[in-house]
């Protein structure tokens, strides 16, 4: 049986990720450090409105050399079935050193339908090689409030689909 987080356990884990026991072979020379939810007014918080835009923050720290790697958020229902993945473009891919950390944002316009979901981060080499992987380590609660000024277009999800409208960012600090 898999654990499942409460999002009161959201904000206490998101600092700590890198103490997590992770599979066999997982987060040995890169390892997800952190991660947040950021509401469209950039507060940090697990509780988004339907249809407001939001972002999700990863921090990547290098424990080896490594490079071609991208990082990857999977969006899950209470059930564990996978519902949306994004993954950062192959122009973002990055490589690491050690001790450095690469910091990602991932800046999602899709529309959730109201509910409670599970965030799944990965980071992965050459397209199809995990190196690191959280399943479930989050929560991300969509409220069912409609907002007019940030719905420009609905779109609601009938199954496993890819974030088409997801804008990445990669930035990399050295020495962090």
């Amino acid at each position: 049986m898999e654990l499942y987080y409460s999002s009161r356990d959201t904000e206490r884990l998101s600092d700590n990720l890198s103490l997590l026991k992770r599979a066999d072979g997982m987060g040995g020379e890169v390892a997800i450090d952190r991660f947040y939810i950021f509401n469209s007014k950039f507060k940090k918080t697990n509780i988004i409105k339907f249809g407001e835009t939001f972002h999700i923050e990863i921090s990547v720290r290098g424990f080896a050399s490594m490079e071609d790697l991208q990082m990857v958020v999977g969006i899950d229902s209470i059930m564990g079935e996978r519902i949306a993945t994004t993954i950062h473009a192959k122009d973002l891919s990055f490589e690491l050193n050690k001790d450095e950390v690469a910091v990602g944002k991932v800046f999602l316009k899709e529309y959730f339908v109201p509910g409670t979901y599970n965030i799944t981060l990965a980071v992965r080499q050459h397209k199809n090689i995990l190196v690191d992987k959280l399943k479930s380590i989050g929560t991300l609660v969509i409220e069912p409030v409609v907002d007019d000024s940030c719905i420009d277009e609905v779109y609601l999800p009938g199954g496993y689909f890819h974030l088409q409208k997801a804008k990445w960012t990669i930035e990399k600090n050295i020495g962090v």
